[in-house]
């Protein structure tokens, strides 16, 4: 269909239930429910003239549609500091570059290479472990899952012992910032040097092992210099890898908390996984299902496009809400269950089409050797704090904390 041709507008649509906006972050069940009784079956009207998508097969059509980017990030956010970040992130791109970029990454980090990493995971999950039985009750959430996430990754870019210190500090406290809907002027001004922080320590190491001759990270630089798209020398790597590796330092983290919470809260799912270790995949595709650690992001209509009849004119923010398309009742038998069979068809937590997070099958990779290290015979691992609680107001979902009991 042309767009001469669309049968509605963006400004016929139903409003957006602004006083919901507060919720986000939140308890995804009540959340869900009430947004998909004011969808129904239509995206939804932002403001005057933004555009909302909740259910799953809108989610995922409108991903593969080549008109719809990435929000430009100076849309959102003025500090230098924090457009500097965003600006680099190789998946907040649109192309030409996105393209080639993605690429370069995914050669090193995508499914066919991700494997090679199996051994530093496990050991990495290994080694938190004993650590935990040493302490006692943690906050899993800074004390594991960061710790992971920041191990893992320093590992391969070559992150020294006090730099991860630092990293772990910046990862657990201010960084996620980044996420709020509306942040206050010291919330920005906190968000800025969190990020400057994480950009210094994480640019600085991938540097100084380029230099060093880290084979990985020369063969990323050989990639992007054959498909010619400008990114400069080895500083100039160093912030694009950096900026790009934050999902991996931070979002994996939070995933990780999110699906090991999943499964403490329901006593029949944490049996069933040390019985059928062959399940670990489905656990974390379904605890991320229900508890995936990104709410939504926010995608940019780079050209006028027709989507089911409906015009979305060059320049409309579109925000993709990945945590209802991941509890839609069209899409999913009993969404708001837990269910080990379900399998991952469907399930947008990584989003989906050109700009699919290309970082899953990594979060795969350490989320599940995390899963299958916690839950079997020889651990014990119990939640040892009240219900979860969760932040709000924010795109990322996240708890509070996480107090879990670990012992051999």
């Amino acid at each position: 269909m042309s767009t001469s041709e669309a049968a509605r507008d963006v400004a016929s649509l139903p409003e957006f239930p602004g006083e919901l906006l507060g919720e986000l972050g939140g308890e995804p069940t009540p959340l869900t429910e009430r947004l998909f009784a004011a969808a129904a079956d239509t995206p939804l009207r932002l403001g005057a003239d933004g555009l909302v998508l909740l259910r799953n097969h809108d989610l995922a059509a409108v991903a593969s549609n080549s008109a719809a980017g990435n929000a430009p990030a100076d849309s959102f956010v003025s500090d230098p500091v924090t457009l500097r970040l965003l600006e680099n992130h190789i998946f907040t791109m649109n192309p030409p570059v996105h393209g080639p970029r993605r690429s370069a990454f995914l050669r090193q980090f995508g499914a066919g290479k991700i494997e090679r990493y199996r051994g530093l995971a496990d050991a990495v999950v290994e080694q938190l472990i004993v650590e935990g039985c040493e302490r006692g009750v943690i906050d899993f959430h800074r004390e594991f899952a960061v710790r992971a996430t920041v191990r893992f990754w320093g590992a391969i870019v070559g992150l020294n012992v006090g730099e991860q210190a630092t990293l772990e500090e910046c990862i657990a406290g201010d960084y996620s910032l980044n996420f709020l809907l509306a942040p206050s002027e010291e919330e920005a001004s906190r968000r800025a040097a969190a990020n400057q922080v994480y950009l210094d320590t994480v640019a600085n190491a991938i540097v100084r092992s380029l230099i060093a001759g880290d084979e990985v990270l020369l063969e990323l630089k050989s990639g992007l210099d054959a498909d010619d798209t400008n990114h400069g020398g080895a500083e100039e790597l160093g912030l694009l890898l950096a900026a790009t590796l934050t999902d991996g330092f931070h979002t994996l983290a939070v995933g990780i908390s999110n699906a090991v919470l999943a499964v403490l809260a329901r006593p029949d799912v944490h049996a069933r996984l040390r019985d059928s270790p062959e399940l670990i995949d489905n656990a974390f595709h379904e605890g991320t299902r229900l508890e995936p650690p990104i709410c939504a992001t926010p995608r940019y209509a780079l050209e006028d496009f027709v989507y089911d009849g409906l015009l979305i004119p060059g320049g409309t923010g579109i925000t993709m809400m990945w945590m209802a398309g991941n509890r839609d009742p069209q899409a999913f038998d009993a969404p708001n269950e837990y269910h080990l069979d379900r399998g991952a068809a469907r399930v947008r937590t990584f989003g989906g089409g050109l700009h699919i997070c290309a970082g899953r099958a990594a979060s795969r990779l350490l989320g599940t050797a995390v899963l299958r290290g916690l839950l079997n015979d020889r651990t014990e691992v119990s939640a040892a704090g009240g219900p979860p609680r969760w932040k709000t107001g924010s795109f990322l979902h996240e708890l509070d904390a996480l107090p879990v009991s670990i012992c051999r």
